[in-house]
């Protein structure tokens, strides 16, 4: 049996305007529609809130009404299932308590907070797996039995010790009051399709995991393309497929980076607001530029304040200096200062004797070795035994 879901996640309600979100997020429905009879189920992967959010406020009203709009058109459009998986606790919260209304005892639509196993649909076997605040030990102590049951596909929100480096999977290990961190081996070796996982907002794909990314884009450093998937999956030979199905109202957050090295006169100056005027749409999407100083010059000064003049009324471009010249100085007595603690760290070690520091530093200065025997008479003499 082949099986078509929709999943989405990070969509972030109190990230981006409220009605700007809800009007890009109509292709989700569009999808739906058009999909009807073969599309099985929707699947929201974690992160629906951004924060905690005040019921009246507009992006609580839209975030309702949204989730609401789903559900009919889902049930409308023959959708057998709808699955929520709460994200990170700091952005659903208790949130999601709210939708708690669309469950009843047909199993339609449910909320999993917690690590879960359930036939999903005939022959389909998933699991469940929210972010949740508890270890990694422990979490793999309590949910082994779910991870065990070799399911078909896996819904997870959160990090996988894949996409971290190995000090914070450690971490995660040994304390308990972090997230968990899931195992990417233990997983991948008992799961027998995909992994479909929301939390990090760029596309990321290591087979069989695969992170959707955001919903949309609110912030700098995530050029790329956004939106949803539609997932395929074949029970029989466990094979599947999925294809990106892209918001493209999302709003573009572009950087641009200008060297001074190669922009030095007014005329460069202002060629450079030419093409961004004529390049970027400033009226409908935000643009950073990082202009790194090579030198710095009185002159270099006057033009950069210039340029950021003629943008200071426009909130959409963002403008952010670098002197290289001082970043160097910085990274320069940066090291002095680890050269020196490395030379002399040893001053401060109390399991050293201070007949032993003076022995060390006369070494580090004058290159001689004085005998610790004749240090300690010397320090005898005036400090006593």
């Amino acid at each position: 049996m082949k099986y078509n879901m929709l999943v989405i996640s990070d969509i972030h309600w109190g990230a981006v305007e409220a009605k700007t979100l809800y009007s890009n997020l109509s292709i989700v429905l569009d999808t739906i529609r058009e999909m009807k009879n073969n599309l099985d189920m929707v699947v929201i992967c974690g992160d629906y809130f951004d924060y905690k959010l005040t019921l009246n406020s507009k992006s609580a009203l839209f975030a309702l009404q949204w989730m609401d709009e789903l559900v009919n058109c889902c049930k409308e459009n023959n959708i057998k299932k709808i699955r929520v998986v709460k994200g990170t606790h700091e952005h659903d919260n208790n949130q999601l308590e709210a939708f708690r209304v669309y469950e009843d005892d047909d199993g339609y639509y449910k909320i999993f907070t917690e690590n879960t196993i359930e036939e999903t649909l005939p022959n389909m076997k998933c699991i469940y797996c929210p972010d949740e605040l508890i270890s990694t030990d422990e979490y793999m102590k309590k949910y082994m039995k779910n991870i065990m049951s070799i399911p078909d596909i896996g819904f997870f929100h959160g990090s996988f010790d894949i996409v971290l480096p190995d000090i914070v999977v450690q971490h995660s290990n040994e304390s308990h009051n972090r997230n968990v961190i899931f195992s990417y081996g233990t997983f991948s070796s008992l799961i027998k399709g995909p992994m479909i996982a929301g939390h990090w907002h760029t596309m990321y794909f290591e087979n069989p995991l695969l992170y959707t990314g955001s919903f949309d884009r609110w912030v700098f450093g995530e050029e790329e393309s956004k939106g949803f998937i539609i997932l395929q999956y074949d029970t029989d030979s466990h094979e599947y497929s999925y294809i990106q199905i892209e918001n493209t109202k999302a709003k573009r957050y572009d950087t641009i980076i200008v060297d001074t090295s190669n922009v030095t006169t007014t005329a460069d100056y202002a060629e450079l607001i030419s093409n961004i005027e004529e390049k970027y749409d400033l009226e409908n999407n935000r643009l950073r530029v990082k202009i790194l100083k090579s030198t710095s010059t009185e002159t270099d000064d006057d033009l950069i304040n210039t340029f950021k003049k003629y943008f200071i009324n426009n909130k959409n471009v963002k403008i952010e200096v670098k002197d290289l010249e001082k970043k160097k100085e910085k990274t320069k007595k940066k090291n002095q200062l680890v050269d020196l603690t490395n030379k002399y760290g040893f001053i401060f070690d109390p399991n050293i004797s201070i007949a032993e520091k003076y022995q060390q530093w006369i070494y580090e200065n004058k290159n001689k070795s004085v005998p610790i025997d004749n240090i300690n008479k010397i320090l005898s003499k005036y400090i006593g035994e």
